[in-house]
This record gives C-alpha cells, structure tokens and sequence, in this order.
C-alpha cells in the first residue's frame, strides 16, 4: 500500500518530538549528549521515503527549517526513513543472536537512519529508536559537521545503549522500578546457585510485565512487546550480574551488547 508524503512526514514529526522530550527527561550526563545528537540529526536530516523495491529510498525534504528544499544526492545529509509494516525498506533488517528483528538500524553506506514498523511504535517507543540510531549517525557520518567522535569506536554501542536505558530509567518511574525488581526475581530463579562470581551469562525470556504498559504506553501490536523486553532484560541483568560479580554495570552492559547485539 502506498503512503503519501504528509503521513511519512508525520511520522518523522513523532519521532523528533517523542525522541527531544526523551533527551530532554535524562538527568545524567547523557542529557548533553542526548542533545548534540538531535541538533546534529535536524541540522543535517532529511526524510527519506522508502522506494518500491528493496535497497532504495527517495530524497525528500530538509529537517532544518533554514534549508529549504530537498537534497540532490544522499551524501550530503542524513536520511531519517520511516517505514510502515507494508513499505518495502530500503535496508535489512538487523537482528540480536536470539533472532529478534531490531526497530530501527543506521547504514553508513547510505547515510541513513530506518525506522521500522512505525505506525506499532508509540511515541516512547519511536523516540527511543530515533535517539539510538541518531548516536550512530552522528558517531559515524560526524565529518559533514566536522564535529569530534561521541565515544572510541569499540564503547560505542554500548554508551548508546547506556543513553537509552537513562531515556528509559528518566520516564519509568516506580512503572520501571517495579519492573526491573520483577526482572531480577525471575533472574534469581533461573541462577539459584551460589552468589559467589561467575561468568555473566544473558538470560532473557521472562513473562511480559504489565508495569511495561505504563513506562512505553499500551502495546500497538504484538511484535513489539519483545523490544520492551529486550530493555527490560538489558537493564535487569545488569543489576543482577552487578550484585553476584565483581564487575561494574558499565563492564556488564558492555558484555551483554558486544555478546547479544552485535552490529546494532
């Protein structure tokens, strides 16, 4: 089914809106960063519409209200593409070692940022994904700004994952407490032996916590439920392994995303 130009817009107008309130709710030091990102992505985006078969996109406006008009060629901006569940997208699709579809990916080849699915995301949800591909791009693509690197190259994705997460803990409140600590009780019971240091081992595949409902909105569509999770389990694992480890959550989190996100 083919989407007109307004509705693609609306979308790309939802995430920058959902993902500027997300930057601007974080309360460590990720807010500046968080910021920098979204400047960078208005600044230098553009929409991108996705084309009618795979591997293409087509130009359309600028981002920035100062840059009238469309760009002539990919390479002189970001594209920001956002593709409903019946668009064919422009790239594929990234997925974690355990086989789920990521939302959202970031190709340096073709300097773009892809949204999947946006019409199931809700507003938490597409800000969330917009601000981790937006890293990227701005990490990646920084030399059309001429701006330094975010992180080094190999703690990139996961200080990416600590921005989000610091999105997530900002807006959750006691939702998100109470989720985690449920995380963790269900983390006990699969690792009920001894509390001494172990190797970290990612564990993931507890119910769906309804507390998720109020931390993300209700669920638009069911393939959704599993990025929640996803969050969820990232987070929670971080606090349990820290408790039964000598490691900090930093060198924990990095574990897990080198280990069940690579390339993301």
């Amino acid at each position: 089914m083919a989407h007109t130009r307004p509705e693609y817009m609306t979308q790309v107008n939802r995430m920058f809106n959902s993902a500027n309130r997300l930057a601007d709710a974080i309360v460590s030091h990720d807010r500046g960063k968080a910021r920098g990102i979204m400047e960078f992505m208005v600044q230098h985006g553009y929409m991108g519409i996705p084309g009618t078969t795979a591997g293409r996109f087509n130009l359309g406006c600028w981002l920035a209200a100062s840059r009238p008009g469309a760009p002539n060629q990919q390479a002189e901006g970001i594209a920001v593409i956002p593709c409903f569940s019946d668009d064919i997208p422009p790239v594929k699709r990234p997925q974690t070692t355990t086989g789920y579809q990521w939302g959202g990916c970031y190709s340096r080849t073709a300097q773009a940022i892809t949204i999947f699915d946006t019409e199931r995301l809700t507003d938490t949800e597409i800000g969330l994904l917009l601000l981790h591909e937006g890293a990227h791009a701005r990490h990646r693509t920084r030399d059309i700004a001429g701006l330094p690197p975010l992180d080094p190259d190999d703690i990139h994705e996961t200080n990416t994952w600590a921005m989000m997460l610091n999105c997530v803990t900002a807006i959750g409140g006691d939702a998100w407490s109470t989720a985690i600590a449920k995380e963790i009780r269900w983390l006990e019971a699969q690792n009920p032996d001894q509390p001494r240091p172990r190797a970290i081992t990612y564990t993931w595949g507890s119910p769906y916590c309804l507390e998720l409902d109020a931390v993300f909105g209700p669920v638009l569509h069911s393939s959704i439920k599993r990025f929640r999770q996803e969050l969820l389990a990232t987070a929670g694992n971080m606090l349990y392994w820290e408790s039964r480890t000598r490691l900090g959550a930093e060198d924990i989190l990095h574990s897990i995303v080198t280990a069940h996100y690579p390339g993301l």
